[in-house]
């Protein structure tokens, strides 16, 4: 049911801040909800990057709930793996 936000978070990594994934956040409400903010300015997508994010947003509008569940556990496994590496 992740298969989608799955690969554009793994394609996404290569990419600079903010990448295709920080516009997907912003356009499921995540960052908002998160931050109180919109975080994808400045991003720069291609049509690939624009037709992984739209099948993203498929599966999200699928299942909401499931696929606001796996956002939630990959972004909570970066922030420790960020943290982690810190000390």
């Amino acid at each position: 049911m992740t298969k989608a936000v799955s690969h554009l978070w793994d394609m996404s990594e290569a990419y600079p801040y903010p990448s295709p994934f920080t516009l997907y956040l912003d356009l499921i409400g995540w960052n908002t909800m998160r931050y109180g903010k919109h975080m994808a300015d400045g991003c720069e997508c291609g049509v690939y990057e624009a037709r992984l994010i739209g099948d993203a947003l498929i599966e999200f509008s699928d299942d909401p709930v499931e696929v606001g569940k796996y956002v939630n556990v990959i972004m909570l496994a970066d922030q420790l793996t960020i943290d982690y590496d810190r000390t």
